[in-house]
């Protein structure tokens, strides 16, 4: 069932191929019988739409919370990126050393938000973990991106080579019934071999 949740669209093409056979038997024998397993193969196919268009899977959540946190990151929008981490997020730096976690992560992603203007943001398709029991998920990616970083001590531009990127590392857990939040932000590579604590430096100003 879950497999049916997450994308039933071979099935419905399953289906829909079934029923094309079917109503081609039809047309040659002339028998109803071919007429009513076409039928039911159409219905079978509908309901499946159907349960892809209102089962909203716990992937389907998580997906939606990095994808909504990438699009308020490439509109400056703090709030926005706020909104999706857990009060007490971790930051990490490259290699999954803490980098600053809590109250003062939420400051230090705000500022960086911020400081942070793309010309272009490109995510690539996500590879999703979920723990159905303790309700925690992982996410990993890589972002094609370029723009510029200007802090009170620092300013510069970047840009990712092209079919390298960099890759990111996030764990989410479920806050609310449905509600899926981002508790740890992980850089598994940054662009020049850079590193997130060259923000920090720049952000304390």
């Amino acid at each position: 069932m879950g497999l049916i949740a997450e994308d039933p669209w071979p099935l419905v093409w399953v289906c829909v191929v079934g029923a094309a056979v079917l109503l081609g038997a039809l047309r040659l024998t002339g028998q109803g019988k071919y007429l009513i397993g076409a039928l039911g193969l159409v219905g079978l196919a509908g309901l499946l739409v159907l349960v892809d268009r209102v089962w909203v899977t716990d992937r389907e959540r998580v997906e939606e919370t990095v994808e909504g946190l990438l699009e308020a990151v490439r509109r400056q929008d703090v709030e926005g990126v706020l909104g999706r981490v857990t009060e007490g997020v971790e930051v990490e730096e490259v290699g999954g050393e803490r980098l600053v976690g809590g109250a003062a992560a939420r400051v230090f992603l705000a500022a960086a938000v911020r400081g942070v203007r793309f010309d272009w943001l490109i995510p690539g398709k996500m590879r999703v973990v979920v723990a159905p029991i303790s309700r925690q998920a992982k996410v990993e990616l890589r972002i094609q991106a370029a723009g510029s970083y200007e802090g009170p001590l620092v300013r510069w531009n970047f840009a990712t080579n092209p079919g390298e990127g960099s890759e990111w590392s996030l764990g989410l857990e479920e806050t609310a019934p449905g509600v899926w939040k981002i508790h740890r932000i992980t850089p598994l590579r940054l662009p020049g071999a850079g590193r997130l604590s060259m923000l920090r430096v720049g952000l304390a100003g």
